[in-house]
């Protein structure tokens, strides 16, 4: 039986954000997520104030996974959210 780290298995799973919408690491962001589900959170705006309350400690153990700096709780609903990101739309355009 072969070990497959946490980290590797959120690698594999597709990142549906547009290239300017990928400022933070998805795997950090689902990775700490869920770390902060674990502790408790209970919203997204939860889950935003633990992982910027305890980021340093996160990233010290998590190194493949780091943040620069917490990420917004919209950007946390975005990389736990099911549904594909839309592209807006242009004028004129149907």
């Amino acid at each position: 039986m072969t070990m497959v780290d946490l980290a590797s298995r959120l690698a594999a799973i597709p990142d549906r954000r547009r290239a300017e919408g990928k400022i933070y690491n998805q795997v950090g962001v689902i990775l700490f997520s869920i770390i902060a589900m674990l502790s408790g959170a209970r919203s997204y705006r939860q889950i935003h104030a633990l992982v910027r309350a305890r980021l340093d400690l996160l990233n010290a153990t998590f190194p493949d996974a780091a943040l620069r700096r917490a990420s917004a709780y919209a950007s946390v609903r975005h990389a736990l959210s099911k549904k594909p990101s839309r592209s807006p739309k242009r004028p004129g355009m149907t």
